[in-house]
């Protein structure tokens, strides 16, 4: 078993014998979505308690650099909640090329400690169930999502302006988030920050607006960037119609990756 898989008991102790104990990390989306669908049914149901946008603040990242500070890279943090009621925290990444012991750009760490994978991070968003954890969001669903996003990148390369990490990250969490959306708006669940995702919730505003003020706290700075994905996109949409590179309006391409989701499933 690496050292690497030691630190997670999801590894260790749950999905043990499997590639993922003598992998090497980080690991691409595919290896752990192919071990996962090799798991009894038991395993597979273990509970998403918590799913988690995240952005690197640290002056090494190249997007901190690139921006002079103003943006961070971001990446997704899912926490699963073991049998034994130990907790289990997965960090999904999607970069400009692999990096380092990667294969793949679509890239996971696997950890027990939730402050070594988020350390110079700042929390954007977070869904979480921390009282009685509910079955409608499990390990095997979040393979199929994992297999999803990889699925929705092929043939697309990373593009700073569109398929970024910012595509990925919120693609990832909003499609969480609206699939199940009436086991996120009970009373035992927690939203931050809840004004914006229980707005999104209910149908009172897109994934453009959302995201935005989840990750941008200054009103005129919102307007500023809502209006700008919004351009953007649109100018995207009018010179890309057709193949791999087309490009759809942020909740209709959502739509698309929930529906490809649950088709997946089946």
């Amino acid at each position: 078993m690496s050292l690497a898989a030691q630190s997670s008991a999801l590894v260790s102790d749950v999905l043990e014998f499997s590639a993922l104990c003598t992998a090497s990390y980080p690991i691409p989306f595919t290896t752990f979505t192919d071990c996962v669908f090799s798991m009894p049914l038991v395993q597979r149901g273990l509970a998403i308690i918590a799913f988690e946008t995240l952005k690197d603040t640290s002056p090494l990242s190249a997007t901190v650099r690139a921006t002079f500070g103003l943006l961070g890279h971001q990446y997704n943090l899912v926490t699963v909640l073991l049998p034994d009621g130990r907790k289990t925290h997965i960090r999904a990444d999607y970069y400009a090329v692999p990096p380092p012991g990667s294969s793949s750009r679509l890239s996971l760490l696997i950890d027990d400690d939730y402050g070594r994978l988020t350390r110079n991070s700042q929390l954007l968003s977070r869904l979480a169930t921390p009282g009685t954890p509910g079955n409608f969001f499990t390990l095997g669903g979040l393979a199929w999502l994992l297999h999803t996003a990889g699925q929705q990148m092929r043939g697309r390369p990373y593009d700073v302006f569109g398929r970024n990490c910012f595509w990925m990250t919120d693609s990832l969490f909003y499609s969480v988030a609206k699939r199940f959306a009436a086991s996120w708006l009970k009373p035992t669940a927690e939203l931050t920050p809840r004004g914006p995702l229980e707005r999104f919730l209910r149908g009172g505003c897109g994934v453009v607006e959302v995201a935005v003020a989840c990750r941008t706290p200054d009103e005129a700075a919102r307007f500023w960037a809502r209006s700008v994905a919004n351009v953007v996109r649109g100018i995207q949409m009018l010179f890309h119609t057709g193949g791999a590179h087309a490009f759809k309006g942020h909740d209709q391409e959502l739509d698309e990756w929930i529906a490809n989701w649950k088709r997946a499933e089946k």
